[in-house]
This record gives C-alpha cells, sequence and structure tokens, in this order.
C-alpha cells in the first residue's frame, strides 16, 4: 500500500471494485463483480483526476458530466462515485462513449464524504478536483486552475478555488468572487470562504498529509477538510465564477439541510477546539454558529446561547452584545441590513487598482 493510500484513512465502506497497481504509469479498475465497470486502463497518468460523487441524481448527471468532459483542458480522467445509488445512475454513464470516464459503485451508501474518499483512493492525477453531481463547470474552469498553479506567485500552494454562480429555478443569482489567497488559515477557521467542493482544485500530494474527507460529519465536510489543508498550505483564487450551483425545492442540496449543517458546524468547532483557541478565534467561530441558528433556523433561543458564549468568553466583544440584542428583534427587519453590511465588507476586500501613469 502506497503512503498516499495510507493517509487516505477515513472510513471505508466495502466495494466491489477492486484497485490494481498494473505498473508506476499505469493503473486501471478491474471489476471483482458485478456492480463495477471498467471504462479505460490508462497507459500514462493523467494531470487531473476529477471525482464526481453521486447518489439518486440520475436527472442531473448527464449535465456534470457534460460539463466536465466539456473541459478545454482535456488531459484529465473523470471518476464518477455511485455511492449505492438505486436509479439508473449505472446505464447513465454507460451512455457516455469517452476513454477518459471510468465508474465505480459502492455496495452500501455511504455519503459524499465516503464517496469522495474513495475517488481519492482510485485518483491516479498530479491534482485532484471535485464535481458534485448536482452542479456543472464553465468550459474553461480545469485550465484556469492548472494555469493558476503554474503561474501562481505565492509560496506552497496546496489549494486553488474559483468563484461560483448560484442557479434557482433557471435564474441565476449574485455571483460568488473567490477573493481570498495566500495564508487564509485564521479565515477559514471562522468562515468557509472558499465554498464548496465544486468549486475547488488540490495538489493530490496535499491529501496525502492532510488526509481525506471526514465521512463522520452529517454534512460540511469540504469545510472541515479546507481548514486543513489552509493550516500547512497557502491558497490561491480564480476570481471568475467557473461553477453553476443549481439549487432545487424538489431535491434539495445537502448544503440547505440547514439542521444538519448546523450540527456538523458544532461538531468542527469541537474538533477543532484547540486551533481556534490558541488563533484566538473561538469566540468568533461561536458567534458565526450563532448566526446560523439565528438566520437560517430562525431559533433566536439558540442562538442567543451561542452568542452569550462569546460574549462570556470575550467581554469586550461588542459585535457579540449586539447579536445578543437582535435575537430580540424580527428577523425580517435583520436580514435586509445584513445583506448591505455584507456587501459593503465584500467591496472593502476587494484588491484596490492604481491607475498606470500615462
Amino acid at each position: 500500500m502506497s503512503l498516499f493510500h495510507q493517509f487516505i484513512s477515513y472510513r471505508r465502506l466495502p466495494s466491489s471494485t477492486t484497485v490494481h497497481v498494473l505498473s508506476h504509469f499505469r493503473v486501471s479498475f478491474r471489476p471483482s463483480g458485478p456492480e463495477s465497470t471498467s471504462r479505460v486502463s490508462r497507459l500514462q497518468m493523467p494531470k487531473v483526476s476529477v471525482i464526481l460523487p453521486t447518489h439518486n441524481r440520475a436527472h442531473l448527471l448527464v449535465r456534470a458530466i457534460k460539463s466536465a468532459l466539456s473541459q478545454t483542458f482535456g488531459d484529465f480522467e473523470l471518476l464518477v462515485i455511485d455511492d449505492c445509488s438505486t436509479d439508473n445512475t449505472r446505464e447513465i454513464v454507460a451512455g457516455f462513449d469517452d476513454l477518459r470516464l471510468r465508474y465505480q459503485r459502492h455496495s452500501l451508501n455511504g455519503g459524499a464524504g465516503v464517496a469522495r474518499n474513495t475517488g481519492i483512493r482510485a485518483a491516479s492525477g498530479e491534482y485532484i478536483a471535485f464535481l458534485d453531481s448536482d452542479d456543472e463547470w464553465l468550459p474553461g474552469k480545469l485550465r484556469e486552475h492548472i494555469r493558476t498553479f503554474t503561474v501562481t506567485n505565492l509560496q506552497n500552494v496546496g489549494l486553488t478555488y474559483t468563484g461560483s454562480l448560484t442557479v434557482v429555478k433557471g435564474r441565476s443569482g449574485t455571483p460568488r468572487l473567490a477573493i481570498h489567497r495566500g495564508d487564509v488559515f485564521r479565515k477559514v477557521l471562522i468562515s468557509n470562504i472558499i465554498g464548496g467542493a465544486s468549486t475547488v482544485m488540490v495538489r493530490r500530494e496535499v491529501l496525502a498529509v492532510v488526509g481525506g474527507f471526514d465521512a463522520s460529519l452529517p454534512a460540511s465536510e469540504d469545510f472541515e477538510l479546507w481548514i486543513r489543508i489552509a493550516e500547512c498550505y497557502q491558497v490561491d483564487c480564480i476570481p471568475k465564477p467557473l461553477v453553476r450551483i443549481h439549487q432545487s425545492a424538489s431535491r434539495p442540496r445537502l448544503s440547505t439541510n440547514y439542521p444538519a449543517l448546523q450540527q456538523a458546524r458544532e461538531r468542527i468547532f469541537s474538533k477543532h477546539r484547540k486551533r481556534y483557541m490558541i488563533t484566538g478565534l473561538e469566540h468568533d467561530r461561536a458567534l458565526m454558529i450563532g448566526h446560523g441558528y439565528h438566520f437560517r433556523e430562525s431559533n433566536a433561543s439558540l442562538a442567543r446561547r451561542w452568542y452569550l458564549r462569546a460574549a462570556k468568553g470575550s467581554p469586550r466583544n461588542f459585535k457579540a452584545y449586539l447579536r445578543i440584542v437582535s435575537t430580540y428583534l424580527p428577523v425580517a427587519v435583520l436580514r435586509p441590513l445584513i445583506a448591505v453590511l455584507r456587501l459593503m465588507r465584500t467591496l472593502r476586500s476587494l484588491p484596490v487598482r492604481t491607475a498606470r501613469p500615462l
């Protein structure tokens, strides 16, 4: 077992597919049962491995796969990890005639984190990118990642990410620009400034150092991984929104399951408690958790408990007292004010361009 595979040590599921390393430059899937399909034996390792986990999203999978296969950068493999779907996912994948496409199916459903870790173990590329089955990439995404890794002026970059665009009922919302770069560890501890997995590409060796996704979390396993990566590596960004994040009321995303999100955030807070204490950000993170309860679940009492926790730990934190007071006001009054404050903060974070001398 290679050093890389030893480091990807989070929860593993029994699978009917066995990965056989044929030589130093050739990796292929060989089926050991009827639930596995081998699409190609790689004669040369690709530059990028794209990992696409899916579970019962056959009606969305075509869009995601097409967006990956339509990339202007073509040196990649696409690993579709079927997390024990009961729909026609297998047939959808079989309908694509592309040698870069590989398919592997779990015999048990384990969640997105488990599926991504399966893809990581099977990946042979120098870089690893993630694509959720309900998202889609713009054609130049992979090329922009590789270019950024190549020309960045930062040292020890382990992760690059792009902006994104949320699409609700076919209508595009406000783009989320990628603006944070460099040593972003403190920023990531407070909030997921990087975004979802579909926006990210990492060096494969980075995952050998920090490990894979924590599959024990009910949600936000990507955010937890970004914390570990940002602690050890610098991050660079591609400001343009190169990912479309699709949201639908009929098929809600895990990222909109707010009870699961809040449970995950509390567990992440507990898991990384020492990091929060060492950096002095424990109380800032408590405010963020309270904010989630307040505005996403409209649970003012739970929010107040977290705000009080922040105030007790940091009595001079004026924000904590404002948040406590806000829990006694209607959320409908507070939302427009919060939106304006966020916009102002984003504008202040944008780089200032100076005019060139004539």
